[in-house]
């Protein structure tokens, strides 16, 4: 090895901690070489705009002195010496209907040389109807001054031309309309006294309407092209590249001032609607993210409506930017949540979670199979319209003195599991209050035989009509405390009778509300001693328990928040028979 490659391996970096610094500093060079050069072509571009705009007002200014100061035109003598041909007069309207800037210097050429007199009126309405683009405007300027400092008649047939297109507001056109008609004002051929009223009308109209997204872009069109001549306006992009102010005096300060607060107010307005926008959609998808992480799954009507809000967002931020830019506004500050959207719904209160669905259960999407499942638990028989009241109002006056139903808090103290040796035992059942005596116990025969038949209800209709007998018949305080002991004893193999008993005692819940509650004790009491039992014996049992929970959680009979705590509690022994009973209740 000689010395120079010595001096070279010297050099090198010994390393894989240097070789890396290396890297990361001539990336670091590169980057910084990538944004100075897009500085630079950025800050090139807009002073090529700012030059661009100086010469167009320059220009503007220029044909307005000239055009407003018009004291020789053509004499009829020297009209009538030009080309008055019939089929050039109609080829040349024709021309300006469907103008285009490549075609100015023959339509120059042809007003040079054509006596145009009779047909001034056709010309300004062909002007005033073409569909012009933004391109053609300037063009198509320098033929307006040339025809208005020839002919004395074509700046009133052009305003009155504006008046009937105006009014119309074709919006496909208006946008470019509304520059051309300022321009034409600009330099000088439009009369400001009849053009300023009908332009401030326009304008009113079009910031009045802030749902027509349309308008928008009409607007940003006006505050582009004809904002330093109305109103003053320099765009803060510009400002930031030249110290130079407006010395427009086409109108005075305080009609300026005018026209800029009727921007102003506009952009406010559309700033609400963008704040308005972005929480719509963010509730949106938030909902969305509720429903993935409770059912796995998000339907396609509530994905497309998300991605339509938005597609419509991103375009109204993107017109909001312009605007701002446009008005040299600040833009609006959207209020970011504080917490990712997964720990904020982790944190919730469900019934705060299930505020809409309560209002509407398929908000969140489709909570049942079908429309039979859907009306077996929403379309309940309305006992207060067939039963007369005298026969339910002392079980209503009743209920409000039996026991408070249990809360939270009495179940969070078994959150911890008690020992293998602590007794558990099942809940009591009260004993009944029977009379005896002959009567009694006839009324007594024929309540068991009731009973006795539930079993047998084992359909919408036949629950029903047990419900409607009971309320008529039997509506006693002893005997809805045998029906609720007859409904917790549901046989642990008949959990097929379940779904039936949860809509009697959510069709009976109108008039005899302690039913309910009684019922729900005597399962939170069951699922409680279920859970503290260690044996795996008799899983129909602790199934069932579940089961009757998570039906009568449909009927709305049985606290949603309560339901979740025991899946909770299931979830600390995930083990074993709490496995199936989890599932069970998840289930339903």
């Amino acid at each position: 090895m000689n010395a120079k490659e010595e001096s070279m391996e010297d050099k090198s970096p010994d390393t894989e901690q240097d070789k890396g610094k290396v890297s990361q500093l001539r990336y670091n060079t590169f980057r910084g070489i990538q944004w100075r050069v897009f500085f630079l072509s950025f800050q090139a571009a807009i002073l090529e705009q700012i030059e661009e705009l100086k010469k167009y007002q320059t220009w503007k200014e220029n044909e307005r002195k000239i055009n407003s100061n018009i004291e020789v035109r053509p004499t009829e003598d020297d009209l009538r010496k030009l080309d008055s041909n019939l089929k050039k007069n109609t080829a040349f309207v024709r021309k300006i209907k469907t103008y285009t800037e490549s075609q100015k210097t023959a339509i120059l050429k042809d007003i040079s040389s054509l006596n145009l007199n009779k047909y001034i009126d056709e010309i300004a309405t062909a002007i005033t109807e073409a569909k012009l683009k933004m391109s053609d405007v300037q063009s198509l300027l320098e033929i307006c001054s040339v025809l208005h400092q020839k002919y004395a008649e074509f700046a009133p047939s052009l305003m009155e031309n504006w008046r009937k297109v105006l009014k119309q507001q074709n919006l496909s056109k208006l946008r470019v309309d509304v520059r051309f008609y300022c321009d034409l004002i600009s330099i000088g051929i439009l009369n400001t006294k009849e053009a300023l009223p009908i332009l401030g009308g326009l304008l009113t109209s079009l910031t009045g309407n802030i749902e027509d997204l349309s308008n928008i872009g009409i607007i940003q069109t006006f505050c582009r092209y004809c904002g330093e001549d109305f109103a003053g306006l320099v765009p803060r992009r510009f400002k930031e590249f030249t110290e130079e102010k407006s010395t427009n005096v086409l109108l005075p300060v305080e009609k300026q001032k005018n026209v800029q607060s009727l921007l102003k107010d506009f952009y406010a307005n559309i700033c609400k609607k963008y704040a308005n926008d972005y929480k719509e959609m963010k509730s949106v998808e938030k909902t969305n993210y509720k429903i993935l992480m409770t059912k796995g799954e998000v339907f396609t009507e509530r994905k497309k409506k998300l991605e339509e809000l938005t597609a419509a967002f991103k375009k109204l931020q993107s017109q909001v930017e312009q605007l701002s830019d446009l008005l040299d506004d600040e833009m609006p500050q959207l209020q970011e949540e504080e917490e990712n959207l997964g720990q904020k719904i982790s944190g919730e209160n469900e019934d705060e979670v299930t505020e809409t669905e309560e209002t509407n259960p398929d908000a969140l999407g489709h909570l049942w199979e079908d429309e039979d499942t859907k009306s077996f638990y929403e379309i309940l028989v309305d006992l207060q319209e067939i039963v007369p009241a005298i026969l339910y109002k002392d079980s209503k006056i009743a209920s409000t003195e039996a026991p408070k139903e249990d809360t939270n808090e009495d179940l969070e103290g078994e959150e911890i599991l008690p020992d293998d040796n602590e007794e558990v035992a099942p809940p009591v059942l009260e004993e009944d209050e029977d009379i005896e005596s002959g009567a009694n116990m006839s009324a007594k025969m024929i309540f068991d035989a009731f009973l006795a038949n539930l079993p047998n209800c084992v359909n919408r209709e036949m629950i029903d009509s047990a419900a409607t007998e009971f309320c008529m018949q039997f509506n006693t305080k002893n005997n809805r405390k045998k029906l609720v002991k007859c409904l917790y004893s549901v046989h642990r193999n008949r959990q097929d009778l379940l779904p039936f008993y949860a809509r009697l005692v959510a069709t009976l819940n109108p008039c005899m509300p302690d039913i309910a509650v009684q019922l729900g004790q005597y399962l939170k009491q069951e699922f409680r001693w279920q859970l503290r039992k260690k044996d795996q014996m008799k899983i129909e049992s602790k199934l069932k328990v579940c089961r009757f929970i998570g039906e009568l959680v449909k009927f709305k009979m049985f606290a949603k928040t309560e339901a979740l705590f025991c899946y909770k509690q299931l979830l600390f022994d995930f083990s074993h028979h709490h496995i199936e009973m989890a599932c069970t209740l998840l289930g339903e």
